[in-house]
């Protein structure tokens, strides 16, 4: 169970890994297209080598499938190793191998020779990771043309008066170089809305003047506002350091005075 564990755990970590690589080129290739979507071009897909999208996504799963085939051929001969020794029938040893693989278990069919579970120890951990191997990357692509088939649209084309006026939030018939670079930004997946809310929220605090833009007059109110925070700051901590020496003060009386009756009570007490 323990290697079972960490086969699983690396696979897992290798998922994930699949995952990452996915979003980066895909944000990576987005870049590049829309760089170029001023230029003519002759394909508007960007999945196959001849610039074309492929129309059927089986197609495309199909193609991994037969690239992961050989793999999995040498799995399944492992499986046929145990069910020739064990007895088993060609769906029996089929089916032991898929639950295996898939870490399912039901526990119906198990190897009953020593030397097949000593086989078993070195063949099942093998097996768990080559299924998340292939499972990722047919997972990885499908998630990859998927993307692909849903941004194409925009990705491959010319920018259109609609984009343009997509572009222009303000609505003043210009669109400027910040609402061009948002629209971009957003295309691509380099920030979501809820970054640009954030980002909007701390310029609108800056902005005091409401003008929508940011003038010397704004930062100095938004510098004096800084100046009095840490001057309201000193001075409470002023006020504490004040209290703490009265404090101190007090201290020093009250001890100054248990030293003064002190002589006196033991001259009282000797009779002098």
């Amino acid at each position: 169970i323990g290697i079972l564990g960490l086969f699983l755990g690396v696979a897992g970590e290798k998922l994930v890994e699949v995952h990452n690589s996915v979003i980066d080129g895909r944000r990576k290739r987005n870049t590049q297209i829309i760089t170029n979507m001023l230029a003519p071009r002759q394909h508007g897909g960007i999945m196959n080598k001849d610039g074309t999208l492929p129309k059927n996504g089986w197609r495309v799963m199909g193609k991994l499938i037969l690239l992961e085939a050989p793999i999995v051929i040498i799995v399944l001969a492992f499986s046929f190793v145990i069910g020739y020794y064990e007895k088993w029938s060609f769906v029996k040893t089929i089916y032991y191998s898929v639950i295996s693989s898939t870490t399912v278990g039901y526990g119906d069919v198990t190897p009953q020779l020593q030397s097949m579970r000593c086989f078993c120890v070195v063949f099942l951990p093998l097996a768990v990771a080559v299924f998340c191997e292939v499972l990722g990357r047919i997972a990885g692509a499908y998630i990859e043309y998927r993307i692909h088939k849903r941004e194409h649209a925009f990705l491959s084309r010319k920018l259109t008066a609609r984009d343009l006026l997509a572009m222009d939030t303000n609505r003043d018939g210009r669109v400027s170089w910040g609402e061009f670079l948002v629209f971009m930004l957003k295309a691509m997946d380099k920030i979501d809305e809820d970054e640009l809310i954030q980002l909007r929220q701390v310029f609108d605090r800056l902005d005091k003047g409401n003008d929508n833009a940011l003038d010397k007059n704004d930062l100095a109110q938004e510098w004096k506002k800084n100046v009095k925070s840490v001057r309201k700051a000193l001075d409470l901590d002023n006020e504490d350091d004040d209290d703490d020496d009265d404090d101190d003060d007090d201290d020093d009386v009250h001890h100054q005075q248990s030293q003064d009756d002190t002589p006196t009570d033991m001259n009282s007490s000797t009779g002098v």
